[in-house]
């Protein structure tokens, strides 16, 4: 794993949440929801998502995107794998069966 990716994930165990690393199918979709809050941040690949029915917006390599607790959002993987570190607390991870 890259240097980056170990501070990412050094820095989001030192604000109490676990890491998972993800690996999303080209084409996977997930249809509107709400849970705990969660980190992203995108190694490769990108998605397309939308917080809140806002306007749908790129999450690309180097971005993070922060989901609040109980916020509405969904996504869309583009036609590559979409990568990227998840973090959440203990109890979400067990929630989402990571």
């Amino acid at each position: 794993m890259p240097a980056d990716q170990e501070e990412i994930e050094r820095q989001y165990h030192e604000m109490g949440l676990e890491t998972r690393h993800q690996v999303d199918k080209p084409g996977t979709t997930y249809e509107p929801h709400r849970h705990e809050g969660v980190r992203l941040f995108t190694i490769t690949g990108s998605a397309m998502v939308r917080l809140d029915n806002e306007p749908w917006q790129p999450v690309g390599p180097g971005q993070e995107l922060v989901i609040g607790d109980d916020q509405l959002h969904e996504a869309k993987v583009a036609d590559e794998p979409w990568e990227y570190i998840f973090a959440a607390t203990p109890e979400e991870m067990k929630r989402q069966g990571l």
